[in-house]
């Protein structure tokens, strides 16, 4: 522990609970693993690493914890072996993000019913006949080596903003903002009085609330954090070190997405609770084994995969939405070689993980796209395409950054760095390139487009939103099936996955 906090931290102020000793404390933790099973594998391997480091020094008091989204989408399979995991390392709590509600909360009830690990919200309000509100807490005390350890939970405050499906949200709601402050004080409040100087919070509502918990909520030591996707490696004053209104230091980290990083944060208390030193490792999981037993558990509940064909290389996936992204260039590309479509397009936050080179099975092509929802067929007017890609461009300078550029297929472009679209061009399956005027595109031409339905349907790009009986076809399937088909095509064939200069940024 030699990261050593500011020497002009204020220790005086506040109201703190004495306990009898200093702690030694040691955190595994992970957010937005986004259900990837592969990634699974290697973070159980991780997780046992972390146990016989504790084991090692039994004066560590261990805690293992998750900030949401380790579940994701409908393919119940996929669910049921995120918990089997978590089960299996051992975890002590977690909260629920977006992804977690993606099946409907009657359904996320029974799959998480066998969970041994306590499920946390303190910010979201079920209607009396959803049975998930029976599974879950507002906080819990943890007790390791007789210290005691305050965690409260939190949701995503955009929840139901962020679902594909609103229903799958009925019945449930999530306090504002101002609100869910108050609750996480009331809730620190409560643990104090038991004895509690120790308080961990594993929120799903993104780093800028994040900030706001760390520096307006009196009590809170630790923030866990996630949905927003960051990657904190160390500890730095102002970016996740932050101060409490008493002046006592708050340390505020997340583990990046889709399970390629996990962290272990370790910390010292003085007796009265406070963080006197603090050191925040981040591992990769690429870098452990895959996990015997996981590998077996999930064989057991997914089934064996079919190998369907042979990867040759592929460039690593990018960290954000502000790039062509390699995965979305073969997915696109399979999508509209399969549908038989003039364009593909997708978010580029619709992709998650990535492949290692050599034989390739259907789940992990699976695990590319793991969110199952469906492709939609229709026809767009050039008119509504250049909008779709100019507001791509445009969000990358708004916000968070969100939905980013539109990953294609049978389409290349050129934007600015601050967001301009300069020019496109349409290429037909011959390779013929039309040019497209971006500054007056042809509101008369239409090109038949392969897409997912929660593109089809919600407001991330408002110019793709049709409803749905203006569909040519709308499949019970999603990008996975495409892909594995496209790949079997090859018939053994090597293929990579790379970018090709399709979306140009000057």
């Amino acid at each position: 522990m030699n990261k050593i906090l500011p020497h002009n931290v204020n220790f005086s102020g506040g109201t703190v609970t004495p306990q009898t000793k200093p702690a030694m404390t040691s955190i595994f933790y992970i957010n937005d693993v986004h259900g990837q099973t592969g990634k699974m594998e290697s973070l159980a391997t991780a997780a046992q690493s972390f146990d016989t480091f504790v084991k090692q020094n039994p004066n560590v008091d261990a805690l293992k914890v998750a900030a949401g989204d380790i579940l994701i989408g409908e393919d119940t399979a996929i669910n049921k072996s995120a918990v089997a995991f978590l089960n299996l390392i051992g975890l002590n709590a977690t909260t629920l993000g977006n992804h977690e509600f993606d099946i409907y909360a009657d359904k996320l009830s029974n799959i998480v019913k066998n969970a041994k690990y306590k499920i946390l919200g303190a910010n979201i309000n079920f209607h009396k006949d959803i049975p998930l509100r029976q599974k879950m807490v507002r906080s819990y005390i943890q007790t390791v080596n007789d210290q005691k350890y305050g965690i409260i939970g939190l949701q995503p405050l955009d929840l139901v903003e962020a679902m594909r499906l609103p229903e799958c949200v009925d019945g449930i709601t999530v306090d504002t903002p101002n609100k869910t402050l108050v609750e996480i004080q009331d809730e620190v409040n409560k643990l104090k009085k038991e004895g509690v100087n120790k308080i961990i919070v594993l929120s799903h509502t993104g780093y800028e609330f994040e900030k706001q918990i760390a520096q307006r909520v009196s009590g809170v030591d630790v923030v866990i954090g996630g949905h927003t996707h960051e990657l904190f490696k160390d500890i730095e004053q102002g970016k996740n070190l932050f101060y409490s209104p008493e002046g006592e230091p708050v340390i505020l980290t997340q583990a990046g997405k889709d399970g390629k990083h996990f962290g272990v944060l370790n910390l010292e208390f003085d007796r009265n609770g406070r963080i006197i030193r603090a050191q925040n490792n981040v591992g990769r999981s690429k870098d452990y084994s895959r996990n015997l037993t996981m590998k077996i558990l999930n064989n057991m509940i997914l089934g064996n995969s079919e190998v369907v064909g042979v990867l040759k290389n592929a460039q690593e996936p990018p960290e954000n939405l502000a790039c062509e992204n390699p995965y979305a260039n073969f997915t696109t590309d399979a999508m509209r070689n399969e549908l038989n479509t003039d364009i593909a397009l997708l978010q580029g936050g619709n992709m998650r993980g990535g492949l290692p080179s050599g034989k390739i099975t259907a789940r992990d092509l699976q695990s590319i796209t793991p969110f199952r929802n469906r492709m939609v067929k229709y026809k767009l007017g050039e008119d509504k395409l250049v909008e779709a890609l100019r507001w791509g461009a445009e969000s990358l300078n708004v916000g968070e950054g969100k939905p980013g550029y539109l990953q294609v297929s049978g389409i290349r472009y050129t934007v600015t760095k601050d967001g301009r679209l300069i020019d496109a061009v349409f290429i037909d399956k011959n390779g013929v390139q039309t040019k497209i005027d971006v500054n007056n595109p042809n509101k008369n031409r239409k090109y038949t487009v392969a897409l997912d339905d929660f593109c089809a349907t919600n407001v991330l790009y408002p110019s793709l939103r049709q409803p749905k009986e203006n569909f040519i076809e709308y499949y019970n399937f999603d990008k996975d099936k495409l892909m594995i088909d496209y790949v079997k095509r090859m018939n053994g064939k090597p293929f990579e996955i790379k970018t090709d200069g399709r979306i140009k940024i000057v």
